[in-house]
């Protein structure tokens, strides 16, 4: 599978196919078109949903604004994007327009968009707060957060669940040990139950680092 390329690949069985030549896939509403991105394209790009007819809908300043994400909004006008700002280094939130061409501007977001809280009014997004990364809530209006997760994450990939009762997500907490393997009895050992990479052993072999 190619870079920058988005696959569909049926969960019930049944053979992937290549969607379209780009990443950050957003379907409309109505099912008959998708919007996606292209690597590092300032553009915004449409097609109808076999991946056919692609035409660019709308191209941010490149020199301004990297769009990272986007989302269709409920009524098919509108897409929210979130977009680098170049000289600053931030996410930020713009509601984009495809006729006529325009972009709102709904200020920072720390954070790549994941989906939608209640469609038109709220995002989740991962979001880093004193060295913690648990999944927030992004009201657009009011422009405010609410926690949602809580502990030492990392928390990322939030979806909602369609029948409203919470959300899914991804906790991305690292775990592993450090085993001795004995050559010759064939058996393991563990020496660290906890993370650890590139091991040194002393040189009389005694101690390991």
């Amino acid at each position: 599978m190619g870079q920058f390329e988005t696959w569909a690949v049926p969960t019930l069985g049944g053979s992937p196919r290549r969607v379209v030549s780009g990443i950050a896939v957003a379907p409309s509403p109505e099912g008959d078109a998708i919007f996606y991105l292209k690597g590092d394209s300032p553009s915004i790009f449409r097609a109808d949903k076999s991946g056919l007819g692609e035409e660019e809908v709308y191209t941010f300043n490149a020199s301004e604004n990297q769009p990272l994400g986007l989302l269709s909004y409920p009524d098919g006008k509108a897409l929210l994007v979130a977009a680098r700002k170049v000289a600053l280094g931030k996410v930020w939130l713009y509601k984009v327009t495809v006729s006529p061409r325009g972009a709102e501007d709904f200020g920072e977001a720390p954070g790549v968009i994941r989906g939608w809280g209640e469609p038109a009014e709220s995002v989740f997004l991962s979001r880093t707060v004193n060295g913690l990364t648990n999944i927030w809530k992004y009201s657009l209006a009011p422009r405010t957060f609410s926690q949602i997760t809580f502990g030492p994450g990392p928390d990322d990939s939030p979806m909602l669940d369609p029948t409203g009762k919470g959300i899914y997500y991804v906790n991305g907490k690292s775990s592993g040990t450090l085993v001795a393997y004995h050559v010759r009895s064939k058996e393991s050992a563990d020496i660290v139950s906890e993370n650890a990479t590139q091991p040194v052993i002393s040189p009389d072999g005694k101690r390991v680092m």
